[in-house]
């Protein structure tokens, strides 16, 4: 009996000491909180994020994705999968929020910035500009709409694959070409084997810089019609060509390139209104730095 008393006794000091521990205290209070909040706003509080509404419009929009990806109209069984595949959807979509695995994700990021963009063009799109300000702006911006200029040449090609002295040889064969045969009256035979033409006739420059690299195009630039020209370098090694004419750019009539012009026009002024949201935007924002190698960046 006298041990009882005693566990007893210990176990009512124990408790006393523990209740005076500020943390219990603390503990209690957040409970205590917690349930008087619970108590007094049960059945009041509705947190909008959880509420979920299909209307029509929804409804529709499911109709016409699926026809558009089925090509048929979908039975009443099949809408009312869509529509709990679209809840399933929905309710995924905002936990993912909820929980900000959003949060510095490039692909959002840029799908968010591209549906953006796309409804500013819509906007801009919208509305017809008038046929003074097309015009306007073709005449602004002429250069756009020109016809390509055009190169006829023909090419000789020395392998640095097959020969000691490519270059040396090239010389020694323009200088022979340039005495014997100024005009290329005469065409001579192919130098070394390659993959490319021996004759471009009424070529781009786009077709150029593609088969002989964006180096060899900037030499040709400058170049006069019905003269020998070289050694020029590509990718391949070196070219001696002979050139028979270039067709400068030439206008194109208004007429002709219009939808062009409205195309840039339309895209013209979408970048000028999304340039001056954004600087507009800027100022509410407040950048900070906190750089250690890359610090010179921002001097």
């Amino acid at each position: 009996m006298l041990d009882q008393k005693l566990y007893f006794v210990l176990r009512m000091e124990t408790l006393k000491k523990i209740t005076q521990e500020p943390l219990v205290h603390f503990i209690f209070l957040g409970f205590l909180i917690f349930v008087v909040n619970g108590f007094f706003n049960s059945g009041q509080y509705i947190n909008e994020d959880a509420k979920i509404v299909i209307d029509d419009n929804d409804i529709n929009r499911l109709i016409t994705q699926y026809k558009q990806v089925w090509n048929e109209t979908p039975d009443q069984s099949t809408i009312q999968k869509l529509i709990e595949q679209y809840i399933e959807s929905e309710i995924i979509y905002r936990e993912a929020l909820a929980m900000n695995l959003d949060h510095n994700d490039e692909i959002i990021k840029r799908r968010l910035k591209q549906k953006y963009e796309f409804l500013v063009k819509d906007l801009i799109s919208s509305s017809e500009p008038s046929e003074e300000d097309l015009k306007a702006y073709y005449e602004d911006h002429i250069n756009d709409f020109l016809t390509d200029k055009l190169y006829t040449f023909s090419q000789y090609y020395f392998s640095p694959d097959k020969r000691q002295t490519p270059l040396e040889d090239a010389k020694t064969f323009i200088s022979k070409q340039i005495k014997t045969n100024p005009n290329h009256s005469v065409i001579p035979p192919k130098i070394d084997q390659i993959h490319l033409k021996q004759t471009f006739a009424a070529v781009t420059e786009h077709l150029i810089r593609q088969e002989f690299g964006i180096d060899f195009l900037s030499q040709l630039e400058t170049q006069s019609s019905h003269s020998w020209i070289g050694p020029i370098s590509s990718g391949f090694g070196i070219h001696i060509l002979y050139f028979d004419s270039i067709n400068e750019s030439q206008k194109i009539e208004f007429e002709q390139v219009r939808e062009k012009v409205k195309l840039a026009y339309e895209d013209d002024l979408t970048s000028s209104y999304n340039s001056n949201v954004l600087n507009k935007v800027k100022d509410s924002y407040e950048i900070k730095y906190d750089l250690k190698k890359w610090e010179k960046l921002i001097d």
